[in-house]
């Protein structure tokens, strides 16, 4: 055998199915995260803040040793007051009685 074919015979080639170019500008992907919303009707006369009040009560009773603390706590339920009707418009549409 002469060198040249010795030479060829311990070479390794490697063709990547993909471009590298093409994996690397895809970009990082955050994990979608589920969110359970709590949407109380607005008011103008509760002077309670409820929305703080719904979080405390989920941080009281979803401490971190709690099975369901991973899917409910301050980061995944999130609190944001309806554009529905007022409670006083949603209690006159329940009784209106057409005649």
């Amino acid at each position: 055998m002469d060198a040249r074919k010795k030479r060829n015979r311990n070479i390794i080639w490697f063709n990547p199915p993909f471009s590298v170019e093409v994996e690397t500008n895809v970009g990082r992907r955050f994990p979608n995260r589920n969110i359970i919303w709590f949407n109380p009707p607005f008011s103008v006369e509760v002077e309670t803040n409820v929305g703080r009040r719904f979080l405390n009560l989920v941080e009281k009773h979803f401490p971190k040793q709690h099975r369901y603390q991973k899917f409910l706590n301050k980061n995944s339920v999130k609190v944001s007051y309806s554009c529905l009707q007022s409670m006083e418009g949603i209690i006159k549409a329940h009784n209106f009685c057409p005649q």
